[in-house]
């Protein structure tokens, strides 16, 4: 319904509708124009849906386990806030009042403002946690494993007021344990990776500790030498390098100044070290498995174009197997998950 509406009036803001569509009524769909389209809507969501299925039942017959992402908050204009108003800081008129976003620090004088609309976690408790025991329960029914987007929020969360700078804003605590534990008690074991990069606090550690869930370690934010090897602190998801970071074949040029062949070496010998870490999980991202650079990056942080646009080409990923089969090999890797 929501997509249909948004079709109707050519992708505008749901602030600018008219008062009847201000939130969500079933009553809406009554409307054939809006029927039609969200009939259309409905059933490309049902043809996906049945495709992403055969995709993981091929992927999970073949040993191969799927992580997807939760961002922490939704957007201001989407199906959520049009339809459960309830749950998010609005003002009377259906607009942000508090606002998430990061204090003051050494990259922003003034922080940053996220526009996303943050939660009226009272409300939440109040109703038993059912908004997110529904989004996580999804979640678990498309993927194997889910990675909790700014994990650090669930502990406490930095809320800006409407209109203001980050330097308005103040630390606010979040759910906590609780919210876990009756997720624990709805749907069962928690098969989630808890985003904790940054600076996270004790009290956040504290909870990633309570919960049991694993933390993640990336060899790029490694306060040693990584040339002289590394080690990930225990039990956390270890990475080459995420979305956010660069290839980390582009990490060794720009912070060790090496290139060419030089430079292809030390990415391979940091590579095999996060491979060969003791942890359960390690991850590269494509980009590195194809040994590439910069060029080959997915996100700069900040920076609003030119983003998510690299795409592999698949002679290089077929090229690449041998080369991926050897380091899994040598981390032993490889014949753990063949047994």
């Amino acid at each position: 319904a929501f997509a249909a509406v948004k079709d109707v009036h050519g992708g505008a803001s749901r602030h600018t509708w008219k008062e009847k569509l201000a939130r969500y009524d079933v009553a809406i769909l009554d409307d054939p124009v809006y029927r039609e389209r969200a009939r259309y809507h409905a059933f490309t969501q049902y043809r996906f849906d049945c495709e992403w299925r055969e995709l993981k039942r091929y992927a999970n017959e073949r040993g191969i386990r799927i992580i997807g992402d939760i961002p922490m908050y939704v957007s201001d204009d989407s199906a959520d806030t049009w339809s459960e108003p309830e749950m998010f800081q609005l003002d009377a008129a259906g607009l942000p009042a508090e606002i998430a976003g990061t204090p003051p620090d050494r990259f922003s004088e003034t922080g940053q403002v996220w526009g996303n609309p943050t939660f009226r976690w009272r409300h939440m408790h109040d109703d038993g946690y059912v908004w997110w025991t529904e989004r996580l329960r999804r979640s678990l029914d498309l993927y194997d494993e889910v990675r909790l987007d700014h994990f650090l929020g669930f502990q406490s969360y930095f809320s800006i007021p409407a209109g203001m700078t980050g330097s308005a804003g103040r630390w606010i605590p979040g759910p906590g344990l609780e919210l876990f534990e009756r997720i624990h008690q709805k749907l069962g074991p928690l098969p989630f990776i808890a985003e904790d990069l940054g600076v996270i606090t004790p009290a956040v550690r504290a909870l990633i500790a309570e919960t049991g869930i694993p933390g993640m370690d990336i060899v790029q934010f490694s306060d040693g030498d990584v040339r002289e090897g590394y080690e990930p602190k225990p039990g956390t998801v270890t990475f080459t390098g995420t979305h956010d970071n660069q290839t980390l074949l582009g990490f060794c040029q720009r912070r060790f100044g090496l290139e060419g062949e030089e430079a292809a070496q030390m990415a391979d010998r940091i590579a095999a070290s996060v491979l060969g870490s003791k942890n359960d999980v390690a991850i590269m991202p494509l980009q590195d498995v194809l040994g590439l650079d910069d060029g080959a990056r997915m996100n700069v942080p900040g920076v609003a174009e030119g983003n998510w646009s690299w795409q592999a080409a698949w002679e290089d990923v077929v090229a690449a197997t041998g080369r991926l089969t050897q380091m899994a090999q040598a981390s032993g890797r490889f014949r753990e998950a063949s047994a």
